[in-house]
């Protein structure tokens, strides 16, 4: 039986972009004595004719407490080119279909990316402390998915 082909994906980072962004260190206990609650959003845009994929991220920030008070928020976009594309395009479907490896690639560069424009907004701030924390690529690309296939 032969291993199916391999295809060489050609990407790069065309525009990062910060969309949102606000924090009130005031709804926060001093001395970070208040657990965080973070709640992520992730959608794609996939334009093949410009071979475009549009991540944006929101993430809001919020004391974990009976009222569930909103400290901050980031929405941020990033966006990638797919120089081939049209490899991955079915016309018969009409849909690109990537490769979950590299799809997890770019979940991973859009969290890492989300997470050091928060570390820099925040820098020097009463709730520098409050880091983003790490996210599963796997399952935020799962959720993805899912929320695609009931549009």
């Amino acid at each position: 039986m032969a291993k199916p082909e391999k295809k060489k994906i050609i990407f790069k980072i065309d525009k990062i972009e910060t969309v949102s962004f606000s924090v009130d260190p005031s709804k926060i206990a001093p001395r970070y004595s208040q657990p965080m609650k973070f709640s992520f959003t992730l959608s794609l845009k996939i334009d093949p004719k410009k071979k475009h994929l549009i991540f944006l991220l929101g993430i809001i920030i919020s004391t974990k407490s009976r009222d569930d008070v909103q400290v901050g928020n980031l929405d941020i976009i990033v966006q990638f080119s797919i120089k081939n594309m049209e490899e991955f395009f079915e016309e018969e479907n009409k849909i690109v279909r990537l490769p979950d490896i590299l799809m997890t690639n770019l979940i991973t560069l859009v969290i890492s990316t989300s997470r050091g424009i928060w570390a820099e907004k925040v820098r020097g701030t009463k709730i520098q402390k409050i880091i983003l924390p790490l996210m599963n690529p796997q399952k935020m690309l799962a959720d993805l998915a899912s929320v695609q296939k009931k549009d």
